[in-house]
């Protein structure tokens, strides 16, 4: 074997198909990434204020050559960036929950790694459980964010799906996607005083050869709740950015207060955002939609990179809110369960746990986003301009 050393390591090993390497490792999806970036996240004009003073001197020479790529590409002879509070990033993980900690239940689970790369799905997780999981009490939860580069994150959007309509009434709830806003699920939530708002949303397993309705035979669930996610959350938290940078309601959005917002949807949620009506709406919003290349978000995603997910799936495992005697959020939850949610047509009376797993994952939220989301943690390898150049230097690598 040669010089060759074998060592042992406790890390998840997680093999990656052939198509994922390809895609992470592509010349041209690079040079992709690098126009997008320097196309979108610079602005023409002078420096605003509120960026802060800026020398020049401070970036390496590839920098300063791509900046004056920019330049010319604008016709212009001032740039700067777009403002780090207005660059989002948008993705999903997803959790499986349940009642107590992991050290409870050590000999009922059979954790195994799952396969990230794995094509058939659009989401993964770290683990799944052995064929007993129905009756552990467990469930997959969704969880989206979006962060800033300025280190902020829009209210958590969790997402339950896969519901039946024995759970979910098709009747009472025709589209399929029931949501509702919960006071103090939020960063540090759990308490009397801190009532900001998060998502809880239930998606039903339509089948599409059921639906009736022509128009919404193209839409399917996932569809559905991203275009909920981006009407109910996304466009109200950069309303709210705008509002903060001193713009005002009814009067036209500067080109200095541009938003940039990424993701990396699927095809179907592609082509939902380039629907005509939507891209008008982002024009008068002065809304950049990116999207990150194909397989490939491992190497470009900010929350990806960024450890905010993998530290909320080490600390969900570790937490449980069955001896917490807090008043704050317990209350609010146990009545949306008991009287709103159930009025408009959610059942989870059929399996009991799964629902105690659900509210004992919710009451313990506030508190694993308070431990996990701090500025640094949101912004770290991920959308700071800083982060960007360096990535750039190595794009101009290419060329050398």
């Amino acid at each position: 074997m040669g010089d060759t050393e074998l060592g042992f390591t406790r890390k998840k090993m997680r093999t990656k198909t052939e198509k994922r390497f390809q895609a992470e490792h592509s010349i041209m999806g690079a040079y992709a990434y690098a126009t997008t970036v320097l196309s979108t996240h610079f602005i023409e004009g002078s420096r605003p204020k509120n960026l802060g003073k800026f020398n020049p001197d401070d970036l390496s020479q590839p920098a300063k050559e791509t900046i004056e790529w920019v330049k010319e590409a604008f016709n212009t002879d001032e740039i700067h960036p777009i403002d780090p509070n207005l660059l989002l990033s948008t993705d999903d993980t997803t959790l499986f929950v349940f009642e107590g900690t992991s050290g409870d239940s050590e000999d009922h689970w059979d954790w195994k790694i799952l396969d990230k790369s794995n094509c058939d799905s659009s989401v993964h997780s770290d683990f799944e459980v052995d064929d007993d999981a129905e009756n552990a009490g467990g469930l997959r939860v969704c969880l989206t964010f979006t962060f800033t580069a300025s280190g902020m994150s829009a209210p958590p959007y969790i997402a339950v799906s896969g519901l039946t309509k024995e759970e979910l009434s098709a009747e009472d709830c025709p589209d399929g996607i029931l949501a509702a806003k919960v006071p103090g699920l939020c960063k540090g939530g759990d308490d009397v005083y801190n009532n900001n708002i998060g998502w809880l949303v239930f998606l039903r397993a339509d089948k599409r050869e059921n639906q009736v309705n022509e128009d919404k035979v193209k839409l399917s669930i996932a569809n559905k709740k991203f275009i909920h996610y981006n009407d109910e959350v996304l466009l109200p938290y950069i309303c709210a950015l705008h509002e903060k940078l001193g713009w005002k309601k009814g009067q036209p959005i500067p080109d200095a207060l541009k938003a940039c917002s990424w993701f990396d949807g699927d095809i179907g949620q592609l082509q939902t955002m380039l629907f005509e009506a939507r891209e008008a709406l982002d024009d008068a919003e002065k809304i950049c939609r990116n999207k990150h290349s194909a397989s490939s978000t491992g190497r470009q995603q900010p929350c990806d990179l960024s450890p905010v997910f993998k530290l909320i799936k080490q600390l969900q495992r570790k937490c449980t809110a069955k001896n917490d005697l807090a008043c704050g959020l317990v209350q609010s939850v146990n009545d949306l369960f008991s009287y709103h949610l159930r009025a408009k047509g959610l059942n989870l009376d059929s399996n009991p746990r799964k629902k105690i797993a659900l509210i004992d994952f919710l009451l313990c939220l506030p508190e694993i986003m308070e431990a996990t989301m701090t500025k640094n943690e949101s912004r770290s390898h991920s959308l700071m301009q800083e982060w960007l150049m360096k990535k750039l230097e190595w794009y101009l690598c290419l060329t050398s």
